[in-house]
């Protein structure tokens, strides 16, 4: 667990910006694939991989998204 507030808001900061890199490059190369499998799968997958890359952060930051915000509001 991370000690002072500082370093918490460092880390789910720096978290949260490779996530959007992340998310941003596999969203594109899915985008190629849609006329193979189509939309609906496509944002299947997406979904999937929002949520798991999610739920992985949440606990490997051992935190909520509520006190992600809090955190950000102070």
């Amino acid at each position: 667990m991370l000690s002072c507030p500082s370093q918490l808001i460092q880390t789910l900061t720096y978290a949260s910006l490779l996530w959007q890199l992340f998310r941003a490059l596999i969203e594109g190369a899915l985008e190629d694939l849609v006329q193979d499998l189509g939309p609906q799968v496509i944002q299947k997958i997406m979904g999937a991989i929002i949520q798991t890359v999610e739920a992985f952060l949440n606990d490997a930051l051992q935190i909520s998204p509520k006190h992600v915000s809090v955190q950000l509001k102070a």
